[in-house]
């Protein structure tokens, strides 16, 4: 593969996603009458197939089991991405997310069978090391072991291609290293962004200075309905979120995955910090308005229109 200037590498998690939505309150210990979806997942495969139904050339490096889902996995994700580096591992499940909704749409539990990316190690971003200089931007999510980010932070300062991390949850931040310097860019909320500091900081524009602190050139950290923080070299800001009214709000599921994929797009437009942020809002709402974890409708042009429609809306200015 050649060098493409528009092409974005995606490195972490593809899964089976089920969802599970309550018909009425939920009662514990005993069998609830739900809805059920069964879906494709995963931080990084919901950024990269978000990306490419936004007209970006999207190629995804992850692992799935030898088994039945892993090529029902590979079947869909070769209609829009390339998987020519989705390795499959023998003896191995492909990995499986379990979400429990209650009737409003709210996560109340998950569950998750990942063990296949115990394998997403230092040896395996080695192997494919070569295969990384082929892409303008690459993006990973925490679902990569410590070894492995380790060393794909390592080629991306000695090779010089931009690195963008995104946060799956508070736990995974384990995986984060501590040396961080010159990550190109951080996306986490601000429950991540404490359990990466271990503080009990709720000040989200405090918690972006601290990122900054520690070397990455740029960080935005959401926080539910509250004002999503963001930060580079000229400052640290915050917009307040778009507000979905709760009867249209359908699944909250994805709703992060979109937004970070509206402020990767916006920011390999070479457009603010500001605007990706409020990129990232308007995929996120949008989303959560439908049943998709990632939106089948979507096309770059009615992404950009829908933009320009909520920047009027919402008396956004650049």
């Amino acid at each position: 593969m050649s060098v493409n200037n528009n092409c974005i590498l995606c490195i972490g998690a593809c899964n089976i996603d089920y969802k599970f939505k309550a018909k009425s309150k939920m009662i514990k210990k005993t069998s609830n009458p739900v809805d059920s979806k069964m879906s494709y997942g995963g931080v990084i495969r919901n950024v990269g197939e978000n990306l490419s139904r936004l007209k970006q050339n999207v190629s995804l490096m992850t692992m799935v089991g030898d088994d039945l889902l892993g090529d029902k996995l590979r079947l869909d994700l070769k209609e829009y991405m390339d998987i020519s580096l989705v390795d499959r591992i023998s003896h191995q499940s492909t990995g499986q997310y379990y979400a429990v909704m209650n009737i409003n749409g709210d996560m109340d539990i998950a569950y998750a069978n990942m063990s296949i990316y115990d394998r997403m190690n230092q040896e395996w971003i080695q192997r494919h090391a070569s295969d990384l200089m082929n892409y303008q931007q690459v993006i990973v999510d925490l679902n990569v072991q410590k070894s492995g980010l380790v060393k794909l932070i390592d080629l991306s300062r000695s090779k010089a291609f931009p690195l963008t991390v995104i946060g799956v949850s508070g736990p995974k931040m384990k995986n984060l290293p501590d040396d961080i310097i010159d990550l190109n860019l951080i996306i986490v909320n601000k429950d991540e962004s404490q359990a990466y500091f271990n503080t009990d900081e709720e000040d989200s524009m405090i918690l972006c200075d601290m990122w900054l602190k520690k070397g990455v050139k740029q960080v935005v950290i959401t926080s539910g309905k509250q004002k999503v923080s963001f930060g580079d070299k000229e400052g640290i800001y915050s917009l307040p979120v778009i507000k979905v009214p709760q009867e249209r709000t359908v699944d909250v599921t994805g709703a992060g995955d979109a937004f970070s994929s509206g402020v990767i797009l916006a920011l390999m437009e070479n457009k603010k910090l500001r605007d990706a942020v409020f990129y990232g809002m308007v995929n996120a709402s949008m989303t959560i308005q439908c049943e998709d974890s990632v939106r089948k409708n979507m096309n770059y042009h009615q992404f950009i229109q829908e933009v320009n429609e909520n920047e009027k809306l919402f008396g956004y200015k650049k």
